[in-house]
């Protein structure tokens, strides 16, 4: 919550959806930011919602019985909807520093992937500040002189415009990425290695470290054994030592008679 809050303070765009947030363990409801969620129910109907004074339709939800969050708090909002006589927020904010951070609700987002829902699509994009359906075009880039060994990958690429790109290589923990011998941050997209890449000509070299985990356990095993090794050469000392120490403390058998009982 303090990172949310930071970034927003600093003029950042953040949305909320509360489908998922942790629930508050005495309300006994999602909450986050000090914004509760209130579960709402509907069963086939489409939703009236009131935009900017106006009265909207929402695209009938796409299961007979549909459970979402509406996001309840001291917030301000921006789109509404009425529920059994009460005004539930599908998109509310509060402020935070010099930016806002806004909260959606009736899983608008959920509800506008399955149905394309255009006027869903409307009310995202005022905070997006994305035209509804535009996306940025995706190109492809060649990779030239590819090389793939036990070390890893490398490649050179060449583009106009740096943005993010994805390689056709598998992502696992401990990914390593250097573009010009300089490392740089790595991220899975579709679960396949991504970075950031800057414009121009560079060399990527993408390698492999072992994580944390396989450290740890790398670090277990060799104290498993060189607590074995500590405890045999512990125990064969212990025994030599009883060995030796019986052998000293032994009697010495002297030859000699038996005593003869006398009988007044």
């Amino acid at each position: 919550e303090d990172i949310v809050r930071a970034y927003a303070a600093q003029g950042g765009r953040v949305l909320v959806d509360l489908e998922g947030a942790p629930p508050d363990p005495l309300a006994r409801e999602p909450r986050f930011l000090g914004v509760y969620g209130e579960i709402v129910h509907f069963s086939g109907q489409a939703v009236g919602v009131k935009i900017d004074g106006q009265e909207q339709t929402l695209l009938p939800f796409a299961y007979e019985f549909w459970q979402a969050l509406a996001p309840q708090g001291g917030l301000e909002d921006t789109v509404t909807f009425d529920y059994h006589g009460v005004t539930g927020s599908v998109l509310a904010s509060m402020p935070q520093g010099s930016g806002r951070i806004w909260f959606v609700g009736l899983n608008l987002p959920f509800h506008t992937l399955l149905t394309g829902d255009p006027l869903g699509l409307a009310i995202l994009s005022r905070v997006m500040t994305v035209p509804a359906e535009q996306a940025a075009p995706l190109a492809t880039i060649a990779l030239e002189q590819y090389r793939a060994d036990r070390d890893g990958y490398g490649f050179v690429y060449q583009t106009e415009q740096g943005g993010d790109i994805v390689v056709p290589v598998a992502d696992h923990g401990g990914t390593h990425i250097q573009v010009d011998g300089q490392s740089v941050e790595s991220h899975s997209l579709f679960n396949m290695v991504g970075f950031t890449a800057p414009a121009g000509r560079h060399q990527v070299e993408i390698s492999f470290w072992p994580t944390g985990v396989y450290v740890q356990g790398a670090m277990l095993s060799l104290a498993g054994v060189i607590g074995g090794l500590v405890g045999l050469v512990f125990w064969n000392g212990r025994a030599g030592y009883a060995k030796d120490t019986r052998s000293q403390a032994a009697p010495r058998a002297r030859p000699g008679r038996l005593p003869v009982p006398h009988y007044d």
